[in-house]
Parts: C-alpha cells; structure tokens; sequence
C-alpha cells in the first residue's frame, strides 16, 4: 500500500483530500448529532419537570381537601394516561406513600401471629413478648373498606419499653399523647363532628380511661360527653399560655387528670382566627387501677386509627403510629394490611432513592439523566411544607414529601440513536458524492493530463522526440504541457545540434552552468586525420546530391568506427574527418582505428577508385573554445595536431601513417605491423620526420589496385 501511495500521484491526491473532507464531515455529524441529541436530552428534562411539577399542583390541591383517597385516584389515573412517565409520592422520612401494593405474600411466609390473625384469630402473643391484634372492618368501615371482615392487624411489643403501661405519669402522658394526636389529626379534617363519638369510644374501649375532653379557650367543656372537672385551676392554668402537659391528682385520689394545653397552630388557623395563642386545652381522665398494659395501649391505638381512618385522612394513619412509638410505650410496633402485607412499620429506617433523599436533604429540586444503564430521566421535586398544607401536616417540618417523576428515556434514545445513524449515513452518503465528484474532476482535469505528461515523459525518456503533449486547456496543468512540448522541441533542437559538434564540446558546456568562456587546457591527446582519395574526380561527373549521399555514406562508416574505438569526432571539414583519442591506451585505440577506417571505406567503395588516407599523431594540445564571442568552437590546437594532419596529407589511398611518437607508445602489438618509411619533410618543420605505415596482421596495405 505505501509502494502504492509513493509510486501514484492520485493517490497522494485523493487519500489525503478525502480523509480530510471525510473527517471534517464526520466531526460535523458528529458534533451536531451530539447538539442535538443534547436538545432532546434536555428536552427530556423539561418533560420530566413540567410532568412531576403538573403532578405535583394536582397532588398538591388533592391534599388540601384533606382527602388521601382523591391523590390515590389523581396518581393512578396519572398512570394509566402517562405512559411514558411513574410518579410516585414520598413522606418526609423517605417512606413511599401512595405506593402500588405488593403481591399477597405467601401465608406460610408471614409471622406466625400475623397469619394466625389473617386466619380469622383476633387476638395472638408469642413467647417473647409480641402481641396481635386484629382490626375488624366494622360497618361503618365499608364505606371504603367494603371487602373482607379484616382491615388489618397491629402488633406491637411492650417489652423493656422506657415508658411501661403502669398508671405512672409517664405511662398516662404517653396515652393522653395518642389521643391528642387523634384529636388534631380529627380537627385538621375538619370532622370535629365526629369528637364526640371518637371520646365515647375511647372511654368505652380503653381499659383506664374514664373520659376525654376539650376545653375552649374560656376554659368551658366544649367536646365530651361525660363531664370533666379538673381540681384546682388546672384547666385555667392550661389555656392560659402554651407550655408543656401535665397531671393533676383527683380529689378522692383514685383519679387522674392529664391535661394539654392546645396552642393556636397553623393548622388550627385554617377554621379560627389566627390572633389567639390559644385554642384551649385537652384532658384525659383516668383510673389508674383499671390500666391492662398492651390492651390498654392496643385500644388507644386501635380506637384513635380507626377515627382518624374514618375521617378520611388515610395515610395519615401513619402519623398515629408514629406517635404511638414516640410515646416510648412500645419496642416493635407494625401495621399490616388484611393480606399481610406491611403497611407501616415506624420503627423501620426506610431507604429511598438517591435523588429523593438528596432532594429531602437539600430541600432542591435534583434531576439525573438517562443513561444506557438507566434509561429513565429522574426528577426529585421537594414539597414544601407551606403554610396552607400546614392544616394537615403541621409546622414542624419544613418539607411534607418529595413527588419523584421518572420519565422513560428509551423512546427518545432510540430516536437519538436513529439521529445519529441518520447523520452518520447523511456524512458517509455525502462524502460517496463528493469523492465520485473529486474522483471525476482530478481524473479529468489533473490526472489523465498528467498521466498524458507522463507518458510522453517517458518516450521521450526512451528517445522518441516525435512525442507531443495534446494541450487542450490553459490552467497550469495546459501550462505544463506546453512547457513539455516546448521542452522536446529543444530537446529535439539540441539533439539535431549535438550532431554538428563533438561529444567534448558537449561535455564542456554541460560541465558549466553558466557561459562558456574562450581559453583551453593543455592535455596529451592522439587525433586522427582521414581524407577520402579521389573524392574530386569522383564527384564531378554526379549530381550534387548523389556527391553528398555518397560523402555522408563513408563519413558515416568512419563515424561508427571512431565510436567503436571510444574517440570524438571533432570535426568533419568536406570530405575530411578528425578525430580525438584521449585515456588510456589512447594511441593504440586511434591506430586500431585508423586501419579499420581503411578497411570500412574499402568495403563501401563497391571497387569505386576511392580510398582514405588515414594520420595519426599524439602530442601536448591545447583543448577549449576557440573563436568569436558569439561564435566558437571546441577543438584542439598545436604542433601535434597539425603533425598529424600533415601525415594525413602524406599518405597515399589506403595507407595509414603514424608518427614515431605513436609508434612508441604502442609499441609491439600482435594486431598491427608496422613499417618504417623514408623521414619525411612536412611544413613548419626543419628536419625530416620519420613515420610508419601501420596495417592489420596478415593484410596488407589494404590500398586499392592502380
């Protein structure tokens, strides 16, 4: 793959213009994905809000009525209507109320006194000090208990209680508590109606109790049937300011008078006038002779839990409870439905939901989102105990419960989830698109005009100087081209011009990046002179053109000799060749030449009268441009080189003579024989030179017949 990528130009163009645009447009999907998942997500929330906050006003405004059965009906219809969404209503210690009702427990699985008691026993107590208690649906309970002859069964456990049943102060202060707790919850839903009844039944219900009364703030009886009259100034002391309750003695001393004093609460206010400190005072009479420990307790709470049901307060009923242990008269305390399901237990630590206690804790509102784990959006809305709810649930807290909404996520991550495969398909779908469009333009307009380029590159590369690039655009890519066209045709030029001039000359100019100045080096160099023989005659009875083809015709094979034996050809002067032999074994290399020149021009020749006479010579030269400014040429220049052109000029058709200088250096050679001729006198020298005739062993002159 990296070969691939190091060797093809599109993918150098393509891979990295796609892999940006493809991860400009992913970081793009993605970011807007995630926006909008975040808008749904918070969407969510405000759902969630908007539904635990409509829930909680009709929650809220159910409560006012003071009718528990009216939030059960609001909450149960909010769950068959709202799909999506659970609703469920927390008191003030984190135990769920309003709550959907577990399944029976199996009967084998209940406390032994507790399934006795569903049995149809009234009354049960167990070794360790437990009592049973069955709570009978009487007939004015069917009203809305209407099923069964049981409502419910209350055990407890008097046992190492701080507060024994023993007709002490302690023991009645703790009754007289339940009772009071009665009587407000009574009063709060505005039942007072129903006062007398509910003291009637305490008198004749409770083993030691004898009456029950409430004073008004006059200190004048204004609730119970039996008359009370407290020794002393009791009652007046009790009106009088709020303080804590107390007992007074009866006269005769076999009865006692605990006596309440009622402060004008906010929950009293929503009847009476708010300006009075005191509403009255509440006493409970006894006989603490006739007290019967845990029946006596079982009886107050029984009586007071039934009068408070029946005041349509419901789950109010868990305040008596409360009350009850409060009293510090019992050890184990718990209420079970006629199924045997627990309904309250107040000595129980219940355990709600993070964002319910937080919410309780902090009296905020806490939210958590859905997560894959918990596909729920949760809202814990804290109610505040304000001072209309205060008629029921009194001051002394600052919260009455927390309304926890969960709004089920799924459907809306299964939205976001499509959203983001839809963004992710949109992303992958367009860069489909812009990859086939770039794909389309970069083949079309860059890489097949540059893999056209290219292909001529390399026949030119390979020789082919024909080649031209089509151009058929003026972007800088039609701008190249033509820059290549232009370059092939210099190249073609200067190929053409390359002829003209020798392969030194060539290197010479190569050599130097800038002008070509005139001067030379001195250097030891063999050149070779050729003249064709009887060229002059031959050519005067041809056509001009068949002189020239035919002159071309035996340069050409000299040509290809000089070449084979490494020379330069310097020059071609009409029917003259000169040659340069330069390295090692140079004057060996021009002499071998020299007889194969003769030999090629023989074969040529067709028995034509023609021939070349060959000299060589070797010698110290000067080597450079020579010339005009505009106008020069590379060759050499010396004593030597006319030397050899003079020994040129001596021998006759078919002959090759070399100088003495040359015949030393090549010494004996098994492929040439060498002759000495009579010393010659050329130009420009004052003694005669001795030369050699040279010709291939076992030839001879290889000069044509005269």
């Amino acid at each position: 793959m990296l070969r691939a990528f190091s060797r093809r130009l599109a993918l150098k163009i393509i891979v990295p213009l796609l892999v940006g645009v493809g991860l400009g447009f992913l970081v793009v999907a993605t970011i807007s994905a995630r926006m909008q998942a975040r808008s749904v997500e918070r969407l969510q929330n405000e759902s969630a809000r908007a539904t635990a906050a409509t829930l909680a006003a009709g929650v809220r405004s159910s409560m006012l009525t003071g009718n528990g059965i009216a939030v059960r009906a609001l909450l149960d219809d909010a769950k068959a209507n709202i799909d999506t969404a659970k609703v469920r209503v927390f008191a003030a210690d984190g135990t769920e109320v309003f709550g959907e009702k577990a399944p029976a427990p199996p009967k084998e699985s209940l406390p032994p006194l507790v399934r006795d008691a569903v049995g149809g026993k009234k009354e049960g107590a167990s070794p360790d000090g437990l009592h049973a208690f069955a709570v009978e649906n009487e007939a004015r309970c069917r009203s809305c208990h209407a099923d069964g002859e049981l409502r419910g069964i209350l055990t407890l456990a008097t046992r190492d209680a701080r507060t024994p049943i023993d007709g002490g102060d302690p023991s009645l202060a703790a009754i007289s508590r339940i009772a009071r707790a009665a009587f407000v919850q009574i009063m709060t839903a505005r039942h007072h109606d129903m006062l007398e009844d509910y003291f009637a039944e305490l008198e004749k219900q409770t083993p030691g109790v004898v009456g029950a009364a409430v004073f008004s703030a006059d200190a004048s009886q204004y609730f119970g049937r039996t008359k009370i009259e407290v020794p002393g100034d009791g009652v007046d002391r009790a009106v009088e300011k709020p303080g804590p309750a107390f007992t007074v003695a009866g006269k005769d001393g076999s009865r006692r008078y605990h006596v309440m004093p009622l402060a004008n609460e906010p929950r009293c206010q929503g009847c009476h006038d708010p300006k009075p400190r005191m509403r009255g005072a509440m006493v409970v009479a006894f006989d603490p002779s006739r007290l019967a420990g845990e029946r006596t307790l079982f009886e107050t709470s029984r009586v007071s839990l039934q009068h408070v049901m029946l005041s349509g307060l419901g789950r109010m009923v868990t305040g008596m409870l409360d009350e009850v242990r409060a009293s510090g008269t019992v050890t184990e305390l718990s209420l079970y439905d006629a199924a045997g399901r627990v309904y309250y237990d107040p000595f129980a630590t219940p355990t709600p939901p993070r964002t319910v206690a937080e919410a309780l804790a902090f009296g905020r509102p806490v939210s958590t989102p859905a997560t894959p784990e918990h596909p729920e959006v949760v809202l814990a809305l804290p109610l505040a105990n304000e001072p209309r709810c205060q008629s029921c649930h009194g001051p002394d807290r600052p919260l009455r419960g927390v309304l926890e909404g969960r709004v089920d996520a799924r459907r809306a991550a299964a939205e976001i989830r499509n959203l983001k495969l839809q963004s992710l398909a949109a992303a992958i779908c367009t860069i489909a698109v812009l990859t086939a469009i770039i794909v389309f333009f970069l083949t079309r307009f860059v890489l097949s005009p540059v893999g056209a380029i290219g292909e001529v590159a390399e026949r030119v590369g390979e020789g082919r100087f024909d080649a031209k690039v089509d151009v058929r655009s003026e972007d800088e890519v039609g701008r190249l081209g033509q820059r290549i066209n232009e370059m092939i045709n210099g190249l073609r030029q200067k190929l053409e011009l390359a002829k003209f001039v020798s392969k030194e000359t060539l290197k010479k100019v190569e050599s130097h990046d800038g002008e070509v100045g005139r001067g030379g080096v001195r250097r030891r160099i063999t050149v070779l002179f050729s003249d064709v023989r009887g060229f002059t005659s031959f050519s005067e009875t041809r056509e001009p053109e068949a002189v020239v083809e035919m002159l071309n015709h035996y340069l050409q094979v000299q040509a290809e000799v000089v070449v084979k034996y490494h020379g330069d050809i310097d020059k071609f002067v009409g029917d003259e060749l000169m040659a340069r032999f330069v390295g090692p074994d140079q004057e060996l290399r021009a002499t071998q030449c020299a007889v194969e020149c003769i030999r090629a021009v023989a074969a040529v020749a067709d028995h034509a009268p023609i021939a070349v006479g060959v000299g060589v010579n070797v010698g110290e030269v000067v080597l450079g441009a020579v010339g005009a400014a505009d106008r020069m040429d590379f060759t050499v220049i010396g004593d030597a080189v006319n030397l050899g052109a003079r020994l040129c000029s001596a021998a006759q058709p078919g002959e090759v003579i070399v100088s003495a200088a040359v015949r030393d250096a090549v010494g004996e050679s098994g492929q040439l024989v060498f002759e000495a001729l009579e010393p010659i006198q050329v130009k420009g020298k004052k003694e005669p030179i001795q030369v050699f005739r040279v010709s291939g062993a076992g030839e001879n002159d290889g000069r044509p017949p005269t």
